[in-house]
């Protein structure tokens, strides 16, 4: 699970002891997706309300829900594009890279099952290709809308399925182009009013009690709608994933396949996915993870599927199920060095520490940590989040305008916990440290603070980050070392 997991976790306990929606019982927070949270936290009020029940209980549901996801996403293909499609199509469970995303305790663990319910019943019932408004429509956006809650960056989804059935409905209909135009309203209105009734009231509650439609999480990454390409986002499995897809939609063009109702949502959803990966592009900054993109897996399932129908007998079967077999191979192997790679890393430090302050801190101990996630969980004490994204936004705003310490003082902050440190610290061979803390508003100024080497009070272990670069968890007094 990664340290954003945790912040899950931690909130749902607070939320369930009558806390609030907060990681530090201090400040109240809106950065989490919606969903996933209502469920962690009905979850800890049905009396799973220890750190450690919750965590149990939490990664048994996470099993749970990748074993509906495989189910339906097998059944799905199968019952679609037949057993060999399924079986091709089980492969990818654990992209992207030989991770599996449902398993991360995220809200990935819904945004899969869901996504392929809304492509299940968009295939059974083809009401967003049928031009005319009908009853079933609904259904349509009852799923979307729970994919809007459990992801809502899942919203370019949405927006393909609404140009393409706009584009059908004008199509499909004849008369004068104003009742074309009203017809085109209309079966928009029947796709997506439940949507609009899920979607509504999470975006007024974001706005009346934070100042913004989208969670703070959002905000403090978007750039929108200044560009600033990153390309560090453009991964290769997720190229092929949305390549897949959009094999299967240019298929028909030439000559391979039918122009059925099928191929109209392929093509949906791959103008879906290549929109979410271009706004990651171009209008995120930071903070974008694995999880994040959880929805091209079945994309590029449903187009892989539709690629060896398509090809079906142009290619010699025996060869296919050799390369599955390697496929498989593959997979099991990359697995099996998982399984016994040792936990070097930095939520192994985190948890480290973390049992270090349990042990060594009074329990009103207030400490102030980027990336704190675990080390809260654990450690059981109020930590203040200072990458900004699950706190309020007076604290962004008071690192902006040179207020990092006030903010600070007033919430009590006694210990300033740091998990990746220059090499100076690591050796031990300095005597002041500037931690910078970045501003990320338009306009503001970077905080820091600087920690001196008498008030260091914990070193915990070496570790190695996502890079295989070294690291080291070190935790000081705040304001003075007396």
């Amino acid at each position: 699970m990664p340290d954003d997991a945790y912040y899950y976790l931690q909130i749902a306990l607070n939320q369930a002891n009558g806390f609030g929606l907060t990681v530090d019982r201090l400040h109240q927070t809106n950065g989490f997706q919606p969903l996933w949270m209502l469920l962690l936290v009905g979850i800890a009020r049905l009396g799973v309300s220890t750190p450690e029940a919750l965590l149990v209980v939490t990664k048994g549901l996470c099993v749970l829900l990748l074993a509906i996801t495989a189910t339906l996403q097998t059944r799905l293909v199968q019952q679609r594009w037949g057993s060999l499609a399924a079986i091709a199509g089980a492969l990818l469970l654990a992209f992207p890279r030989f991770m599996n995303v449902p398993l991360m305790g995220m809200e990935s663990c819904l945004v899969f099952p869901i996504f392929l319910l809304l492509c299940r019943e968009i295939m059974n019932s083809g009401s967003v290709f049928s031009g005319a408004p009908v009853w079933r429509d609904g259904w349509t956006g009852f799923w979307l809308g729970l994919l809007m809650l459990a992801r809502l960056d899942s919203v370019f989804i949405p927006v393909a399925l609404a140009v393409s059935a706009a584009w059908h409905s004008w199509s499909s209909s004849q008369g004068r182009p104003a009742l074309r135009l009203l017809l085109v309203v209309l079966k928009g209105l029947a796709l997506f009013w439940p949507m609009l009734v899920f979607i509504a009231p999470y975006l007024a509650w974001n706005f009346l009690s934070f100042g913004h439609f989208v969670p703070i999480s959002g905000v403090l990454k978007s750039t929108f709608p200044e560009p600033h390409f990153q390309p560090t986002f453009l991964r290769g499995e997720f190229v092929a994933l949305i390549g897949l897809a959009a094999m299967a939609s240019a298929l028909p063009l030439f000559g391979i396949g039918p122009r059925d109702a099928i191929w109209r949502l392929v093509c949906a959803l791959t103008g879906g996915v290549t929109l979410h990966l271009a706004h990651g592009l171009f209008f995120m900054s930071w903070g974008v993870f694995i999880w994040h993109f959880v929805i091209y897996i079945p994309v590029g399932v449903i187009g892989l599927a539709c690629c060896l129908t398509a090809f079906d007998g142009r290619v010699d079967r025996q060869a296919v199920r050799l390369g599955l077999v390697c496929v498989a191979a593959l997979q099991l192997a990359a697995l099996w060095i998982s399984i016994q790679r040792v936990d070097r890393s930095f939520r192994g430090a985190s948890m480290e520490a973390a049992i270090w302050v349990r042990t060594h801190l009074p329990e009103e101990t207030v400490m102030g940590m980027k990336d704190s996630g675990a080390f809260t969980y654990f450690s059981g004490r109020r930590v203040v989040n200072m990458d900004g994204l699950v706190n309020s936004f007076e604290y962004m705003q008071e690192l902006c305008s040179r207020g990092l310490d006030d903010f600070l003082q007033r919430a009590g902050v006694q210990y300033i916990v740091q998990h990746q440190v220059p090499t100076e610290v690591m050796t031990d061979v300095y005597e002041e440290y500037e931690q910078v803390y970045k501003c990320r508003l338009p306009g503001g100024t970077d905080g820091s603070i600087v920690m001196r080497r008498e008030c260091e009070i914990y070193r915990g272990s070496p570790y190695l980050n996502s890079e295989d670069e070294p690291g080291q968890l070190v935790i000081w007094r705040y304001g003075t070392c007396a």
